[in-house]
């Protein structure tokens, strides 16, 4: 199952556990005409040439088990890159207010009951490349701009996403400076764990029910980001009341997509490699 072409856990080692074939793809042509996503399991590749000068493409895959967030290294290559670029990231805790919704219905473009995601991403803006990180609420539309800020029309009436931006990209907020620089190849690589925001007094831990996002430049392994010897570049915290999960508890496991957006004019090739991810089909202590 892929979602629409016009629209990733507590650091122990119990609650990060890799899944084969976490991620796939069902073949909907339509979803992505044109292939610019090829991969399966846990690693990805973008390759596309936007030859339009208005419509930026678009194109996704989702999960096909739920998941609390993903460990994952994200690479936008020099080579191959042109114009105003791409942006590439991860969607995650996509789901919809209708509880006995099934994924299928949570991934389609237009949807009856309004949706709620959370992006982690980078992209280029006027020539320096930028990890961002919001969440949306209220969208009833993938394919809109922007999943819907701008209003769609649902049943006859308009309808507006709303977007809370932690780590803005366009922003002035503190957190607007990237600390994103090229490697020695010319690429740009971030590595992103999400995961559930979580303490630890005497031996016992407890969760707040808020996710924590840590993005670092450059590519590190699973085992560099658990040391915890490295301090993450930025980092944000998406609080239980923003995401509508009980305090004090793990958010829900929902629905992740990879995705990539590549502009107008541009060329774009890049990797995602998951480190890890935190999926249902696991048995895993809670």
């Amino acid at each position: 199952m892929k979602l629409s072409k016009k629209v990733l856990a507590a650091m122990s080692a119990s609650a990060l556990l890799l899944t084969a074939g976490i991620f796939t793809s069902c073949g909907e042509e339509d979803d992505d005409p044109e292939g610019a996503i090829t991969g399966s399991n846990n690693k990805y590749t973008l390759s596309y040439t936007n030859s339009s000068t208005t419509d930026t493409y678009r194109c996704y895959n989702s999960t096909t088990a739920k998941h609390r967030g993903a460990m994952a290294v994200i690479t936008l290559n020099k080579d191959g890159t042109s114009g105003s670029g791409a942006a590439m990231g991860f969607i995650w805790d996509l789901h919809t207010t209708d509880a006995s919704a099934s994924a299928e219905e949570v991934a389609r473009e237009v949807s009856s009951s309004p949706r709620s995601l959370c992006i982690v991403a980078f992209a280029n803006n006027n020539g320096t490349f930028k990890p961002y990180v919001s969440r949306f609420t209220n969208v009833y539309d993938l394919q809109a701009k922007n999943f819907g800020t701008d209003g769609v029309t649902v049943n006859g009436a308009e309808q507006k996403a709303v977007e809370k931006e932690y780590i803005g990209w366009t922003s002035t907020s503190e957190k607007d400076t990237s600390p994103l620089t090229a490697d020695a190849n010319g690429n740009y690589v971030m590595t992103v764990n999400v995961y559930p925001e979580f303490n630890t007094e005497n031996e016992t831990t407890t969760y707040t029910g808020g996710y924590v996002v840590d993005i670092y430049n450059g590519a590190l392994t699973k085992a560099e980001v658990e040391s915890g010897e490295k301090t993450a570049d930025l980092t944000t915290t998406i609080s239980a009341e923003d995401l509508g999960y009980e305090a004090g508890s793990k958010p829900t496991q929902q629905t992740n997509a990879v995705y990539a957006n590549v502009y107008t004019s541009s060329s774009a090739s890049g990797t995602w490699q998951y480190l890890d991810t935190y999926s249902a089909a696991e048995a895993v202590e809670e």
